[in-house]
């Protein structure tokens, strides 16, 4: 699947029934263009490959969000773009639809807040922000607020049934500890399946370990014995190699979910199936089997 691209050479105005919509990481876009079905135009600002937390909009992509009737984020955070962008919109600008405003007071959706907005990997909260966003839409467009509502209850109920499967399928593996090669992007799914996550460094991809750091992860994994590091397809492997070369263990990939390659792009690798491979390589890493 490719990702559509339009050249607006005048001020767009959506028809009162349809929506223009536009995301800013893939999961937003995935959750919104399931919810929208055929009732609304649904983009993604992310090109295929880039890193969600080092892009930054260019003048046409500001000129999108403009034009549009809603724009989706998850947070000043994971986008700390969106506020300037919005504010340059003015009253005309689109409804900002901030999604980790759907988790307020949700118990744990506060690490959102703090630094680490990879909350859809818990698949729990996933559920949560496809609800906000059908509500949002709904109120943007109360003729379609019941097609948004049945494609939001379908679309939750299929995250739920993985949810079930991942809480099912990781109890009682051996394992309880997961080693990432890169950044802490894991903590939400890790808090969520009962797991820990142990990260050569922070939450930002752009991070480099100390030595005494890589060292302390390469004796845990003796420590545990653990026979996989997990990398980021965004992200260099190079680390989780070094780490892999020196206790003898396998790499495998872990997904973040926040973008696509051009090649899952083409693939039409959704969300659901992403978070499918996760769990299948989690197993994996777990020992499950």
């Amino acid at each position: 699947m490719l990702i559509p691209t339009i050249i607006l050479l005048f001020p767009f105005t959506a028809p009162s029934d349809r929506l223009t919509v536009v995301t800013s990481t893939f999961p937003l876009y995935e959750f919104t263009r399931v919810v929208a079905g055929d009732e609304a135009d649904v983009w993604l600002l992310l090109p295929a490959g880039a890193e969600p937390h080092t892009w930054e909009p260019r003048p046409s992509d500001i000129a999108r969000i403009s034009e549009a009737d809603l724009f989706i984020y998850l947070s000043g955070d994971m986008e700390p773009w969106a506020e300037s962008v919005i504010r340059s919109t003015g009253k005309d600008g689109p409804r900002a639809v901030q999604v980790l405003e759907g988790l307020a007071g949700v118990p744990g959706a506060e690490a959102g807040r703090q630094g680490d907005p990879h909350l859809w990997l818990d698949l729990s909260y996933a559920s949560l922000m496809v609800d906000y966003i059908a509500g949002n839409m709904s109120e943007a467009l109360p003729g379609r607020a019941p097609v948004f509502r049945e494609n939001a209850g379908r679309y939750a109920g299929e995250i739920g049934a993985l949810h079930d499967r991942f809480t099912g399928e990781l109890t009682g593996c051996p394992k309880r500890h997961f080693i990432v090669g890169g950044h802490a992007a894991f903590g939400s799914l890790a808090r969520r399946y009962g797991l820990e996550q142990v990260s050569l460094y922070g939450i930002s991809p752009d991070s480099e370990p100390s030595p005494r750091r890589m060292a302390a992860v390469i004796d845990t994994m003796r420590k545990l014995d653990l026979k996989v590091v997990y990398f980021e397809e965004l992200v260099s492997p190079r680390l989780a190699r070094v780490i892999a070369d020196e206790t003898g263990a396998e790499t495998v990939v872990l997904h973040p979910a926040g973008n696509l390659t051009a090649r899952q792009w083409t693939a039409g690798t959704t969300f659901l199936s992403l978070m499918e491979e996760n769990l299948e390589n989690l197993k994996k890493g777990l020992q499950c089997d």
